[in-house]
């Protein structure tokens, strides 16, 4: 079976669309360096946000 280059295309498109809805809504939210949390600053308002 050969493959041509929009079949490629087509591939790499897929794995990315499915890549970004893992991360986006099966990826645990609370990963480490992903976002700031809520409690990354301390209890006080030190302004960081």
């Amino acid at each position: 079976m050969k493959m041509d280059f929009q079949e490629v295309l087509v591939y790499i498109t897929l794995i990315a669309a499915l890549v970004f809805l893992v991360k986006k809504y099966l990826w645990p939210k609370t990963a480490p360096g992903r976002g700031k949390s809520a409690s990354s600053c301390g209890q006080d308002d030190c302004g960081c946000h």
